[in-house]
């Protein structure tokens, strides 16, 4: 598909010229990489259709396939944003669907929705009137397959709300005082009667949720519910729990280690029954599921201890008495494999663990394990399972993997990639979180980890001289940086850092220097050949590095310019202008609770011996990308995204983000898409790209409203619009194909890289 895709686009191409362009964004994208490489949760299966799947992602991704996992598509993020526990769940109604949904306008938080025409839109509770606390997060949500407007879901931390008409109102059924909230572990309708199990311990309802009383059925070991599920056949209901030393709202698989025992209760039997001796000192389970009709048939889903690493089911036909494992890890022995497996690019020790698994509704024989990178399906009850993250013709048979093999995305894309560099038409290389990178040697139509040299957990960008044929590569042990989570020191200042070179193209990395520290950004001077700037994160030893002999490779010198001021260790962007001067950006920096006034712009003249802050009051605690615009020859224009500062930061300017624009190299900005001004009320921008074969047209990306657009950056107040093809909230930055100026390829925070064709 994505071949076909790039023909066209190289087709297209032939026929457009720079004098018969008209302005206009992609409106289409289709995904490139390799697929997979992040965290997956609360995947669940159609009952009504069993090939209709959906898979959550804690970097806001809802993942939806009606191919059982051949394709892949992003809800897109105007409608749905997920989190660790948005499940979508299914009703007797094939139209009518529950989730929880972190679609509240820029506003971080989950709350209970509901669709009525097959998840193609979703509705929320009326603010106020409807019961449900405004802009209080729900954690997670059940409801009644067989009344569709019947549900639970627990929000603001401590307490369980009801529904009983579609959502339109809520009301609390159940409150905990508990220090650790309330876990829902799931709950079990069978008419007015409905069971739940919490991290508090076990309720019935006998009025169909409207009020709970505690179930004191002796058996359990001590600890919290993890984990419940239940079957009916025919008059008989059979419950299994996992319990767990301590569970709380918004627990996930990572924590599997809590383990304590697995027990199963048949309703009127007097106590629970012990199946926990399989499990205590091999695997350490996390979730159970069935598939609410078969009492005798049950999964569960965890991970590895002593010794063994990997996402682990089990399964039982007999009620829970012997339990058989069914994810044949060693060998890939019943596993279709991608990348990821045994003597794989990525051996099973990275996806870890299971942090979601689902049984279909009805049919004991679908399931769906997700985990810290992957997901798999089955659809004979575990005999046999395949990957659903690649290609299925790129699939690998059970057995050893073949390494260093070509890959490509279905569109199950989970992990942030910050740059792309070409080394030629051919040969492209992508920087990335956790999978560190990948490679093209086919111009894009597939992807590969066939390098070596490159080991830290992430590569941020990419230096060439092409003339020379050489390229030097920033890396780093820490991910995200200068995202929410990675602006304090002390997520920063125990990472690693080095400066890699390759000389061919990307497929051999070798050590040029270890700076001990998180490397951000690289950068070549135009006009001084052997000069080399590298951009160090450290509160103690940061700061922007240049050498002068850059062909001595690994005997090259190295100094430290001077600290602009106000800065503490948190350089970003480095470049060099025509002119000689050079200009930079310090992007945020947390201590620990408040933003510091240590962010900005600033330019030298002198070599880096000192610096001018060039800083509006609203970048001086977060800053982003800064760009030169190529309208201007003199170099004079600059774009800089900004990020929002919250807290007390806001009094000083730093509530004032988004992009800004200077036509004096920094002496006076002005805000030109932004939170404070009238049309088009952007956030947070990150950075920008100007079209290359009409460079008025300009693209930035943002981390709540995706890609927008204006046809014109050079007017004095541009018009914003958004980009409606473009279905995830936050790419990072934006590159057009040098052989093919209309080719749009787009990194993300979390989505991997997806590619349209501009109009």
């Amino acid at each position: 598909m994505f071949s076909r895709y790039l023909m066209s686009c190289v087709a297209l191409a032939g026929l457009l010229s720079a004098s018969t362009l008209v302005a206009a964004p992609p409106d289409k994208f289709d995904p490139a990489g390799v697929g997979g490489g992040g965290a997956m949760y609360s995947p669940t299966i159609n009952p009504h259709n069993g090939d209709e799947m959906y898979v959550a992602c804690d970097m806001s991704l809802q993942f939806h396939t009606t191919d059982a996992g051949k394709n892949w598509e992003v809800m897109d993020f105007r409608d749905f944003k997920s989190g660790h526990d948005t499940a979508v769940r299914f009703t007797r109604d094939p139209m009518i669907r529950w989730a929880v949904n972190s679609k509240i306008e820029k506003q971080e938080c989950t709350r209970p929705c509901r669709s009525t025409d097959g998840g193609k839109t979703w509705q929320f509770p009326p603010n106020d009137e409807s019961g449900w606390p405004t802009f209080r997060q729900a954690y997670i949500m059940y409801n009644d397959y067989a009344n569709p407007d019947r549900a639970m879901a627990v929000g603001d931390y401590r307490n369980l709300y009801t529904t009983f008409d579609g959502g339109k109102t809520w009301a609390i059924a159940y409150k905990t005082a508990s220090d650790q909230g309330l876990h829902l572990a799931g709950a079990f309708y069978d008419g007015d009667t409905v069971y739940i199990g919490t991290n508090v311990g076990v309720f019935i309802s006998k009025d169909g949720g409207k009020s709970f009383t505690a179930d004191n059925t002796p058996g359990l070991p001590k600890g919290a519910i993890m984990s419940f599920a239940g079957a009916k056949t025919g008059g008989k209901i059979r419950f299994y729990a996992i319990t767990h030393k301590g569970a709380w709202a918004g627990i996930t698989g990572g924590d599997r280690w809590g383990f304590v025992g697995l027990n199963t209760l048949d309703v009127g039997d007097p106590s629970w029954v012990d199946h926990s001796s399989a499990f205590t000192d091999k695997d350490k389970p996390f979730f159970v599921k069935t598939d609410g009709t078969d009492i005798q048939t049950a999964y569960i889903a965890g991970g590895g201890a002593n010794g063994k690493s990997g996402p682990t089911v089990h399964k039982t036909t007999d009620g829970g008495k012997t339990w058989t494992e069914v994810f044949l890890l060693e060998g890939n022995r019943n596993i279709i494999c991608g990348y990821s497996g045994d003597k794989g690019d990525f051996a099973w020790s990275y996806g870890e663990y299971a942090l979601g698994f689902d049984v279909c509704p009805g049919d004991s024989n679908r399931l769906i394990i997700s985990d810290l990178g992957f997901a798999h399906i089955s659809t004979d009850g575990g005999k046999t399972w395949r990957q659903v993250y690649t290609q299925p013709s790129d699939d690998r048979k059970p057995g050893p993997i073949p390494p260093k093999a070509s890959y490509r995305s279905i569109g199950m894309d989970m992990t942030s990639i910050w740059n792309l560099d070409w080394f030629d038409d051919q040969n492209i290389f992508a920087s990335a979180t956790d999978i560190r990178g990948f490679r093209s040697a086919d111009g894009g139509k597939t992807w590969s980890f066939d390098y070596v040299g490159h080991d830290l957990n992430t590569m941020y960008r990419i230096a060439q001289d092409k003339a020379k044929g050489i390229a030097y590569a920033a890396t780093s042990s820490v991910h995200d940086m200068y995202n929410s989570t990675f602006l304090a020191d002390a997520r920063i200042d125990n990472g690693k850092g080095r400066l890699l070179y390759t000389t061919d193209k990307g497929k051999t990395w070798k050590l040029m220097k270890d700076f001990g520290a998180p490397l951000v950004w690289v950068a070549l001077d135009p006009k001084r050949p052997e000069r080399l700037y590298v951009s160090v994160v450290s509160s103690k030893t940061g700061g922007i590095f240049m050498t002068d002999n850059r062909s001595q490779l690994e005997k090259a010198d190295w100094v430290q310019l001077a600290k602009p001021p106000r800065t503490q260790g948190h350089p970003f962007n480095v470049m060099a202008l025509d002119d000689g001067s050079l200009v930079c950006t310090y992007s945020g920096r947390r201590d620990p609770r408040e933003f510091t006034a240590s962010s900005g712009v600033f330019l030298s003249t002198d070599d880096g011996k000192t610096w001018e802050d060039r800083s509006a009051d609203g970048m001086k605690f977060w800053a982003a990308d800064l760009l030169v615009d190529p309208n201007d020859k003199n170099q004079n224009t600059w774009l800089a995204g900004v990020y929002y500062a919250w807290g007390g930061a806001t009094k000083s300017g730093g509530g004032a983000s988004g992009l800004y624009r200077s036509r004096d190299r920094g002496r006076t900005w002005t805000q030109i898409a932004g939170n404070n001004l009238s049309t088009m009320s952007v956030l947070n921008v990150y950075s920008g790209a100007f079209r290359p074969n009409n460079t008025k047209e300009f693209y930035m990306t943002t981390e709540y409203d995706g890609v927008l657009w204006t046809p014109d950056i050079t007017a004095d107040r541009p018009e914003f619009k958004p980009v409606p093809a473009y279905r995830f909230a936050h790419p990072v930055r934006i590159l057009f194909s040098p052989t093919n100026p209309n080719q749009m390829w787009v990194t993300n925070f979390g989505n991997g890289i997806n590619v349209g064709m501009c109009k």
